[in-house]
Parts: C-alpha cells; structure tokens; sequence
C-alpha cells in the first residue's frame, strides 16, 4: 500500500511537470530528490513570465503556486526524497501537487480547446479548435482596443461611440 502511494504520489507530481521542463537542455524527468525538484520549480516560474507557457497565470493563482511550492520545498528540506518521506508528507506533497497542476493545466497557453457548432445554413456540424493562448491573447487584444476606441478624441474611418457626427457627445444646456 505504501508503495503504491509513493509511486502514485511521484507520477502525479512529475507528470504535468515533465512538459513544463522540456527544453533543449537536459530536461528534469523526475523531481523525487531536493535537488531535481529546484530544477523543476525554476523551469515552471520560467514559463510563468510572459512569453511563456503559463503566462496568463493571475496574481491569485501566482501565489497559490507560490504558496504550493514553498510548501512541497519545506518538505524536500525536511526529507531529501519522496522515499524518505512518511504517509502524512507524501499526502502534503500530494494535495499541493494537485493545486499547482490545476491552476498550470487550466493556464497553459498550449491547450487546446474545440467547438462544435453549425454555421448559419448548415446541418453540419463543424469543429473548430484554438489553443487556449489565442484565445486570450485575441481577449485581450478585443478589450484594448475597445479601450482605446473610446477614449475622447479617437478618430478613425469607423464610428466612435464617444462622437456623433464628428462631434463629443455632450448634454445640451
């Protein structure tokens, strides 16, 4: 039973991490020492900057990870590897796995989302599929521009909804 719980515990952990950590460099496979695990945790704040994989992670989600990883490093200091480790430990190490890989599989940029919808006229259904970094990046790019579009002043070809008739919108007196 012990086995079977170190081991589930230990590919729980290392699996959603094993991508996180690819690089051309050799990557860290598994993190069942101190040491390994540092390198998995530097390669995931990596990515979590932006440009990087998980760079749609939010303050809140930042620090439930960061509060995650402090706590499976308290527990690397206290015992070296995940063998070492009692019961108690390695379901600490367990449920703080399962936060951190929650919040990096929902965030990463890579992840693909499909619909299936049927266009206007059609009984076919057709399915489409953008990763879940698009999604965001054109998210934000759409509130931008929207922004900026109702600033006073914008002028464009298009119609500005703070302007009628090339003029401000302004209360008559």
């Amino acid at each position: 039973m012990h086995i079977w719980l170190a081991g589930m515990v230990l590919g729980l952990a290392l699996f959603p991490w094993g991508a996180a950590c690819a690089s051309k460099a050799q990557p860290v496979v598994k993190a069942d020492t101190k040491a390994d695990f540092s390198a998995v945790v530097a390669a995931v704040k990596k990515e979590m900057v932006p440009g990087g994989r998980y760079e749609f992670v939010t303050s809140s989600e930042r620090q439930i990870i960061d509060a995650s990883l402090g706590e499976m490093q308290s527990l690397f200091d206290r015992f070296e590897t995940v063998a070492e480790m009692d019961k108690d430990a390695k379901f600490q190490l367990y449920v703080d796995q399962e936060n951190v890989n929650a919040i990096l599989t929902h965030r990463d940029d890579r992840r693909l989302i499909c619909k299936s919808e049927r266009p206007m006229g059609s009984l076919l259904p057709k399915r489409t599929c953008r990763t879940y970094g698009e999604m965001e990046r054109g998210r934000q790019y759409a509130q931008e521009e929207m922004i900026r579009r109702a600033r006073p002043g914008f002028v464009s070809g298009e119609a500005n909804p703070s302007m009628k008739y090339g003029m401000p919108l302004t209360p008559r007196h």
